[in-house]
C-alpha cells in the first residue's frame, strides 16, 4: 500500500506499507490479482485481508460500501 486516502481501506485498517497478501481467500501476488478481486466484490459485503505489516501478519475486515 502506497496511499491511504479517506474510506474503506483508511475505514478498514490499512497503512502505508502494507502487502495485501489475501483477500478473502484468494492469494494476491501482484497489482492485477489485487484489481481483479476488489472489482468483483459486491457491494455491501465484508471481507477479510491477510496483510503483512512490520510487525506481522494481521487480519483486517474491508466493508464494500453500497455503490
Amino acid at each position: 500500500v502506497e496511499e491511504i486516502r479517506p474510506g474503506p481501506a483508511q475505514a478498514a485498517g490499512l497503512k502505508q506499507g502494507d502487502l495485501i497478501q489475501m483477500i478473502g481467500q484468494k492469494q494476491i501476488r501482484n497489482l492485477a490479482d489485487f484489481r481483479d478481486q476488489i472489482e468483483n466484490l459486491p457491494d455491501g459485503e465484508t471481507v477479510a485481508l491477510l496483510v503483512q505489516r512490520r510487525s506481522g501478519q494481521i487480519f483486517l475486515a474491508l466493508r464494500i460500501p453500497n455503490s
